[in-house]
């Protein structure tokens, strides 16, 4: 008796303690969010995006206007939707909306903390995007040679990419030797055929296999 007591407690302490998350989960505090759809506990929004989310979010514009906020599992999303809430948020306000979420891939991707794609919008990731666009511009970044470079060899990658018609091609390959070649001509003055052994080599290497 004792013990079937002891188990409908533990129960009905567990279905309370759910209860009381999905509640609170529920009636959360919005923290001056646009409003949106709410969800269930845990998935948010997910259930209901189906196979052509995009459409999904368009729909959900017309509810819930330009502006408006989701939740996907536990993680809170603002999604703009318009061109004028887009040129307001990331050109008028652009020190405002130039931060990077703190997620776990983009944790992984960067987990020894070095360059700036991933980093927080700080005085840091400041200081190191002028250190890196100095460094671009003394190299011929933006400048007419640099263009002239990568515009020539995609020409040449079109007429390749023509002269496959039909046939099927590694497209990951490819795109690594257009760009290692228009580095190779910047750097060298030199450059490779898409079938040279050499070139080959250096992809294998670039992908570190």
């Amino acid at each position: 008796m004792l013990s079937v007591m002891t188990d409908n407690l533990v129960v009905f302490l567990l279905t309370w303690v759910v209860l009381a998350l999905v509640y609170k989960w529920w009636k959360r505090p919005r923290h001056n969010f646009p409003p949106g759809p709410i969800g269930v506990p845990l998935l948010g929004v997910l259930p209901y995006l189906g196979d052509k989310p995009q459409e999904t979010l368009r729909q959900w514009t017309k509810q819930y206007g330009p502006v408006m906020s989701i939740k996907l599992g536990w993680k809170d999303v603002v999604v703009i939707n318009s061109y004028e809430a887009m040129s307001q948020g990331y050109v008028k306000q652009a020190n405002s909306f130039s931060g990077r979420p703190s997620t776990g891939i983009f944790q992984l991707v960067d987990f020894l903390n070095w360059g700036v794609s991933f980093k927080p919008y700080d005085s840091d990731y400041k200081c190191q995007k002028t250190f890196l666009l100095k460094s671009f511009k003394d190299y011929g970044v933006g400048k007419l040679e640099v263009d002239k470079l990568i515009n020539e060899e995609a020409d040449i990658f079109n007429q390749y990419l023509e002269d496959k018609e039909g046939q099927l091609i590694n497209f990951k390959d490819h795109f690594f030797a257009l760009t290692a070649n228009v580095v190779l001509k910047f750097l060298c003055g030199t450059r490779y055929e898409y079938k040279d052994p050499t070139a080959k080599a250096l992809i294998h290497a670039l992908k570190n296999e």
